[in-house]
């Protein structure tokens, strides 16, 4: 496995990391789409309000309850020889760092501690969803003004991601990082941070556009559909 993840060509194999990247696509397609049909009905000065509080209603209680069953149940639901050594670690965490999941920048702060480590990606979607008027609203004015915010945006995450991985030498992927003992500042210092993952929802963002706008326009034969 070392020989094989040390190899560019064994990264088709082990760099399955990659696809959490189809969710941040799905995330700005749907996200893109829905927005882009609203304004098309009512202008782009929606209610900006609603736009976020319907996300927050929609994961922040779920979450909530998930941090209670943690902090006060979970130490209740399993035994075993290993139960006792494993199970504190999410619970202390959370106990000293909860509030930074729910304001969604865990991702950000206490990484060496986290509460939840695999929740950065609710961390990082929903720090895009913020976002993601910036990049919507200038399609509402000029097609080709939300293609250029987008591309600049897009060619900047290349740039920054390329610079900052030749610099830190970091791995191609996670395993690759699990093999060459570096994995605890791979998560902390690439993996859950944004702009190094922007770039797959900034093409879910376009994809989501042409969606909304030309779906309707384009007619699709018995060859194309299949």
């Amino acid at each position: 496995m070392p020989r094989l993840t040390n190899r560019w060509t064994g990264d088709v194999m082990t760099n399955n990391s990659v696809s959490v990247d189809t969710f941040f696509v799905i995330s700005g397609l749907l996200t893109a789409y829905l927005t882009v049909k609203e304004m098309n009905q009512k202008g782009w000065r929606l209610d900006w309000g609603v736009f976020y509080f319907h996300r927050l209603w929609r994961l922040t209680p779920p979450y909530m309850m998930t941090l209670v069953i943690i902090l006060g149940i979970k130490q209740y639901c399993g035994e075993g020889p290993l139960w006792s050594p494993v199970q504190p670690h999410d619970k202390h965490n959370c106990e000293k760092h909860w509030w930074a999941n729910l304001l969604y920048i865990n991702n950000f702060v206490y990484q060496k501690t986290p509460c939840f480590q695999f929740t950065w990606y609710m961390a990082v979607a929903m720090q895009f969803f913020a976002v993601s008027p910036l990049m919507i609203i200038p399609f509402y004015f000029k097609e080709l003004l939300g293609f250029v915010v987008c591309g600049i945006l897009f060619a900047v995450h290349v740039i920054i991601t390329g610079v900052f991985s030749a610099q830190n030498d970091w791995a191609t992927s996670l395993t690759s990082a699990f093999n060459r003992d570096t994995d605890v500042d791979y998560l902390r210092k690439y993996y859950g941070l944004p702009w190094y993952r922007i770039g797959p929802y900034i093409i879910g963002i376009v994809v989501g556009y042409l969606l909304a706008t030309y779906r309707d326009k384009i007619r699709l034969t018995w060859v194309s559909s299949r």
